[in-house]
Formats: structure tokens, sequence, C-alpha cells
């Protein structure tokens, strides 16, 4: 199962900041004993069960009044998350499996039911680092590379996500993104382990220290712009994410569609 949380156009951070990045204030983290228990977008939310070591260990994605639930495994006694099972009525299967190299994540094999009932792998996702960092994403269905996204980092940010669809051994230009960030944390840091991206997929700006403000995507080549984003998050009195309005203007669609997104928070015994 392959899915984006609560339909938002959005991978703790997994791999320590440069030596050679330009030195700048990094903002500061909320205690780790205050957790998100729920994001709310609209009708549709996140809700969140966590260990006492502030995993997340179980969670429903609800759309409307229906949601898909799940638990989540980890490496060990490590924040590193290992694998995803889905709760499919009465039982519970594999959904997803992350593979890691050490502590680095370089693969995500998913699962779907077989000719006989049993979990197989069918998609998969292979990640590829320079200098310590994820610069490419590959996407891998039936065991065909079929798209690529590229990333290009500016300082402790993804800047870029440039997007490629594959043909055997050629990558064709589809459409690249371009992320504007402030000077605040963003609210993927209120989870360990990047559950977030570990979810989500392809909301390449959780791996940026910052919280994004802008997210545009424009046709490869012709530069044609497709859609803007633009997020407003507020913050409470402790600093902690509180909310962010998104407002987003498709081009395609010629409408401008406006939601808030929504944290709640409970803070660990």
């Amino acid at each position: 199962m392959k899915k984006a949380l609560l339909g938002i156009a959005l991978l703790n951070l997994l791999f320590a900041c440069s030596k050679k990045d330009k030195v700048e204030t990094v903002p500061e983290l909320p205690p780790e004993k205050i957790v998100v228990a729920r994001i709310t977008e609209g009708n549709d939310s996140l809700v969140m069960k966590y260990d006492n070591e502030g995993r997340v260990v179980r969670f429903a994605d609800w759309t409307g009044n229906t949601a898909d639930s799940f638990e989540v495994a980890y490496l060990g006694g490590s924040r590193y998350i290992s694998e995803f099972k889905f709760f499919a009525f009465s039982e519970k299967r594999i959904d997803r499996k992350f593979v890691y190299d050490g502590i680095v994540l370089t693969g995500v094999n998913y699962y779907n039911l077989g000719s006989n009932g049993e979990p197989v792998i069918t998609d998969k996702d292979s990640l590829v680092y320079k200098d310590g960092r994820l610069t490419e994403y590959h996407e891998i269905s039936g065991g065909v590379r079929s798209s690529v996204y590229k990333l290009t980092w500016q300082y402790n940010d993804v800047s870029k996500a440039e997007y490629f669809l594959v043909n055997g051994n050629t990558e064709i230009p589809v459409s690249v993104n371009t992320y504007t960030y402030n000077d605040m944390p963003g609210y993927q840091h209120m989870f360990k382990g990047d559950f977030l991206l570990r979810y989500e997929r392809h909301n390449f700006s959780h791996l940026s220290v910052h919280a994004v403000i802008k997210d545009e995507q424009k046709a490869a080549g012709s530069g044609v712009l497709i859609y803007s984003t633009v997020y407003t998050p507020s913050y409470d009195q402790q600093g902690l994410p509180k909310d962010v309005v998104i407002v987003k203007d498709d081009k395609q669609s010629n409408e401008t569609m406006t939601t808030t997104l929504k944290l709640e928070y409970i803070t660990l015994p």
C-alpha cells in the first residue's frame, strides 16, 4: 500500500549536517516528552499512539469516517523504524519493510497479497546518498525502475526536487519542485525516526531543518507553473508548531484551495 498522508503535497533528520554547511542557527527542538497526538486537516486526521520512549507504535489515518490502522516496529531498542503492519479486518499483515545499511535507510519494500493470500513484495524504493545526504529516490514497480526524484540541498534544507519518469535507461524530466523555508523548526521534528517521511513519502521538505513556507511545482523544460502552495505556520508560547494554513493555487484547474493543518499535543509520563 502506497499512500500520502492527508492528501498534502508535502522524508528527526536522517543524517548529520555536513561540516561544509553554512554556519547558521539551528532551531531548538521541543522536549522529547511532548509529542503530537493528532494531526487534523479538514475531515481527515492522523492519530498516534506512543511508547515510553516517545516512538510512534500505532497510528490511524482517518479519511472522514474510515481509517487505515498501522502498527510500527523498530530495530531493536533504536529509533529506526523497521516495518509497518497494516490492520485489515480481523488480522494484520506486513505493509512495508525498511532496509538499512548500518543506520542509513537504503530501501523500502512494499507488500501486497499474492494469489494465495500471502504477502509478497510488489514495489520497492531505492535511496542513493552523496556526502551523507539523500540525493536520489528511485521507485521500482514490478521489478522495473519507473521513476526517480533527484534532490538539491542548500545548506541544511532541501531546496529542489526534480521528478523523472524512467523508460528503460532513459530518464524523462517531468517536473521540478522548489522549496522556501523560514528559520523555525518544521512539525516533522516532533516525531522520532523520520516517521512522517516513512509513511508519507515524496515530501522531501521533511528532511530539512526548517519549516517549509512555499512549494512551487513547474513543468520541466518549459518552466510553466503547475501549482504554488504557501504554508503559514504558527507557534504556541513554547515554540511548538500549532497549525499551518495551506493555500494552494492550482494553475491547471484554475482553483485556489485553503486548508488548515492543526496539531494536538500530549505530554508523555
